[in-house]
């Protein structure tokens, strides 16, 4: 028996023993069968075109935190005779700590999860046809960290409740902001605020350690240490001049202030007294108490 093909023209096949015609297209042959009597009989065969495989890559979210894992994107697979029936490889990208699955609820999906920044790419094999396919996805994260700086107003001897303010940088806005004694447990989430300026209360000049928080819009926290200074107080000291020499209501007290912020006032009428920037006091004899106040 020897077998050919006669149709299409372009497609001939000259006569051979082997009934068996590789890298034929798609398409439709007739192929002819004569035995050694030379009887013959013909067939017209159609070889339809292989569907080839297919995929799409979508990308669910970015990574949230700067430098974390939690990209997420899916993979759908298409032209598959049976779902499922395919074989798959990352050619490019690293998974790290992330995974890349078949789904558990459509087996012509696979899941990309839990992965850093970089672009992701699988290649899908269709186990009857052999035919091929890619896809990518690109997961990005926030071009900066999230960070704060963060200053303290001073308190006083009078005035023990000092304002911080925080100032971002990087992550994601908007932002809001907590703060807790050092040494405290985290703020919940309730506990953050959109104001920047915190007021917080030192218990008299005792708490004066601090640590601000500041959370971006995807959830990202940062925090900073903030140590709350005192203004120094100030004191003085008082002598008599003429101690000596006086009499009456000549004698001459004059007060030196030192350390205190601004400009310093004296007086020696009690707290709630006067006061001024003279330091020099003619008194008669008598016992004083200089005050100075800045």
């Amino acid at each position: 028996m020897k077998y050919e093909t006669i149709a299409p023209s372009q497609a001939i096949i000259a006569q051979q023993p082997s009934n068996v015609f590789n890298g034929l297209a798609a398409g439709s042959y007739t192929f002819k069968v004569t035995d050694a009597n030379g009887c013959f009989d013909t067939k017209v065969i159609t070889i339809d075109a292989a569907v080839k495989i297919a995929i799409s890559g979508n990308k669910n979210n970015d990574v949230k935190c700067k430098g974390d894992s939690t990209g997420n994107g899916t993979f759908t697979i298409s032209n598959v005779a049976t779902a499922g029936d395919y074989t798959f490889a990352l050619t490019a990208g690293t998974l790290g700590t992330g995974t890349l699955t078949k789904s558990a609820t459509d087996a012509n999906v696979l899941v990309l999860k839990n992965v850093a920044k970089g672009t992701y790419t699988v290649e899908v094999t269709s186990n009857s046809t052999g035919c091929k396919s890619t896809a990518t996805i690109i997961i990005d994260e926030p071009v900066l960290g999230l960070s704060l700086t963060a200053t303290a107003s001073n308190i006083t001897c009078s005035k023990f409740t000092s304002t911080i303010t925080a100032s971002p940088v990087g992550g994601t806005p908007t932002y809001k902001y907590a703060v807790v004694k050092q040494g405290a447990l985290d703020p919940a989430l309730t506990d953050y605020d959109a104001n920047a300026t915190l007021s917080v209360n030192t218990a008299s000049g005792v708490d004066v350690n601090w640590v601000v928080f500041v959370m971006d819009a995807n959830g990202c926290t940062a925090k900073i240490p903030v140590s709350i200074a005192k203004d120094p107080t100030p004191s003085v000291t008082a002598v008599v001049n003429n101690q000596c020499t006086g009499s009456g209501n000549s004698f001459t007290i004059t007060a030196t202030g030192t350390g205190g912020t601004g400009t310093l006032t004296y007086g020696i009428n009690g707290v709630n007294g006067a006061f001024s920037t003279t330091k020099v006091f003619n008194v008669g004899p008598g016992t004083y108490t200089v005050w100075v106040k800045d």
